[in-house]
């Protein structure tokens, strides 16, 4: 590699996939190795691959799950995985959309049953406790507060037992004792033993803890051990992942 020559402050790829890596370096120019390279940014590598198979499958088929073990070798098992990828995780979205006239008890059963979960009520009763909604598990969505419909967002996401839960800016648009509310909540989420990551605006995420604010120059916001944020300012689109290290 030769910095030198780095256009962006970060590279923009999630994943390098290669057929043959070499590990001599060959330029005189180069100040390191491939492999330290994507290591240092928390990039994937992937060699001995027949790339040229791999294009012209995705031009046939198109873009489709997969996974990638260092444990497992069954192949019936790795497709079994893969195709349960999708009900690892959970998205908590910004508002609910649909089911105004549902009932909380309902509307959270029916995200469980859309991940081809078979019914399971001790499960939903627990998620609603969890979150205080049992005492309004009969009433429709429509009459529930503000706090509430935040609560009940998350409750849909938690229906199908994921293991890694999404937030989008659970905080937004919320007075201050909501918002620490809220933070009380992803903190158990995150006890709980669940991957919690959290897109949210740069201020928001500076009044959690002195360390966010104190590290937030150098790019590293630290909150809870287990979770990251994904977060934006005003100006610029989402893009600073930063890990948590308390």
């Amino acid at each position: 590699m030769n910095l030198e020559d780095v256009e962006s402050a970060q590279p923009q790829v999630a994943g390098f996939v290669v057929r043959e890596a070499s590990t001599v370096v060959s330029s005189w120019r180069a100040s390191g190795e491939l492999d330290r390279y994507l290591d240092e940014h928390a990039i994937v590598g992937i060699s001995e691959i027949d790339t040229r198979a791999l294009t012209r499958h995705l031009r046939t088929h198109g873009a489709k799950r997969g996974i990638v073990s260092t444990t497992d070798h069954d192949h019936a098992s790795l497709v079994a995985r893969a195709l349960a990828s999708r009900s690892m995780i959970g998205l908590v979205p910004q508002e609910l959309t649909t089911d105004a006239f549902e009932s909380v008890w309902n509307t959270v059963s029916f995200s469980r049953g859309l991940f081809g979960r078979p019914a399971n009520p001790a499960h939903i009763e627990k998620v609603l406790r969890d979150l205080s909604l049992w005492n309004r598990k009969d009433s429709k969505v429509m009459t529930l507060s503000g706090g509430m419909k935040r609560r009940l967002l998350i409750a849909k996401a938690l229906s199908h037992e994921p293991r890694i839960l999404f937030l989008d800016e659970p905080t937004a648009g919320v007075d201050v004792e909501l918002r620490q509310e809220m933070w009380k909540l992803v903190r158990a989420l995150k006890a709980s033993g669940k991957a919690v990551y959290v897109v949210l605006h740069v201020n928001h995420a500076r009044e959690l803890s002195p360390a966010v604010r104190a590290a937030w120059g150098s790019r590293l916001v630290a909150v809870m051990p287990g979770m990251v944020l994904v977060s934006r300012t005003k100006m610029s689109r989402p893009r600073n992942i930063m890990s948590v290290r308390l």
